[in-house]
């Protein structure tokens, strides 16, 4: 029995693939990435305390996450930076501590298929953060993903389970559902949302929506398919109702705050 079936310090960036991890307390674990990520593929693990690869640090340098049997558990922050791309294949499952978040900096591809999905999760109890796309960020595409439990900085600037601020992205055929708060937060964005559905999303007060948009010089654009489910305040709230007159004529009936 081991504390970690591989532990990996700064710097290492080793090939791991088809192993099964057995009576660890973690299988795979990061110390702190900051430089070339490693590569993980088809690992698995049985009998181990929690059976994850942890991960934790910057990702400088265009990186993909392999689909494996042991989930990411993201247990503060994982930082992409400015320029760089992370993408993550069809099937993966990305986990996070409470109050963990991905911060996007660069690019984050998560195209998953709909045999495929790509799952952003909570580990065990409580919300994790965010994903949160920066300004600097650029390209980036939520497809066919499930986003679940996200949200625990809103109300102090987190924005909810997806935080996109003076940026855009593509974010399409996808699940946002038991968000503390918005599910997709969009601030200053001309982000592109389609074919999406928004559940059970939590907030406090009236200013609340499961889609939240704020901001005055840019609007998303909400394409067809959008649907909504048991959200405890708005399915939709709009700061600057001045932009009411963008929101699409087949959500005129949606739960809005719009006049």
């Amino acid at each position: 029995k081991s504390k970690h079936g591989i532990f990996i310090t700064q710097g290492a960036s080793p090939w791991v693939e088809a192993n099964n991890f057995e009576d660890n307390e973690v299988p795979i674990y990061i110390d702190y990435n900051s430089a070339k990520f490693p590569v993980f593929i088809d690992n698995s693990g049985s009998n181990n305390q929690i059976d994850v690869i942890s991960i934790r640090g910057i990702i400088p340098e265009d990186t993909v996450w392999e689909k494996n049997p042991l989930p990411y558990l993201i247990h503060d922050f994982i930082d992409v930076l400015e320029n760089t791309t992370l993408s993550i294949e069809p099937g993966a499952t990305v986990k996070f501590e409470p109050n963990a978040s991905l911060n996007i900096k660069g690019t984050l591809l998560a195209q998953g298929t709909s045999q495929e999905k790509i799952e952003f999760t909570k580990f065990a109890s409580g919300y994790w953060k965010r994903l949160y796309f920066s300004p600097s960020s650029a390209d980036s595409i939520l497809e066919n993903v499930l986003i679940s439990y996200g949200g625990s900085g809103y109300g102090f600037g987190g924005g909810g389970s997806v935080y996109v601020e003076d940026s855009s992205i593509q974010f399409r055929n996808s699940t946002s559902s038991h968000s503390n708060g918005a599910g997709l937060y969009l601030e200053n964005s001309s982000s592109t949302v389609a074919d999406s559905y928004f559940s059970d999303s939590l907030g406090v007060g009236s200013n609340y929506g499961s889609l939240e948009i704020y901001g005055s010089d840019r609007f998303p654009a909400l394409e067809n398919g959008l649907t909504f489910d048991n959200n405890s305040n708005y399915d939709i709230f709009i700061k600057d109702t001045n932009w009411c007159f963008a929101l699409p004529g087949y959500l005129s009936t949606t739960n809005h705050n719009c006049p």
